[in-house]
């Protein structure tokens, strides 16, 4: 179906789904502000973080998992070996761009404590 449409028309759709993804994120951001709350708050929910020997076990067997897929060939193959392309390049840029933002956050700056 997809090929079948006009240039123009792929881009109209395109543009749609880029518009509402970054819609999708926006709201899923912001809500999850008062969703914490909810949790911590008012359920007395513990947040805690996975240590990194737990973290490397569940991206090991993710790894072997989404690996595994490659081998059934064809398309598979070929979704799987642009996807580790486009991640190296992607955690490339992650870490200059996004963890150092991320970074910069938590500074304790001193307006919003």
């Amino acid at each position: 179906v997809w090929e079948s449409l006009s240039a123009q028309h792929k881009a109209i759709v395109t543009d749609a789904m880029a518009a509402e993804n970054s819609a999708t994120l926006a709201e899923f951001n912001a809500r999850n502000n008062d969703s914490l709350d909810v949790l911590t708050e008012k359920h007395k929910v513990l947040l805690r973080k996975f240590d990194d020997k737990t973290l490397n076990a569940i991206g090991e067997a993710s790894g072997d998992v989404v690996s595994s897929t490659a081998n059934d060939g064809g398309i598979t193959k070929e979704v799987y070996d642009s996807f580790i392309a486009f991640r190296k390049k992607a955690l490339a840029w992650s870490k200059i761009a996004d963890q150092a933002y991320t970074n910069a956050r938590v500074l304790p700056f001193k307006y919003g404590k």
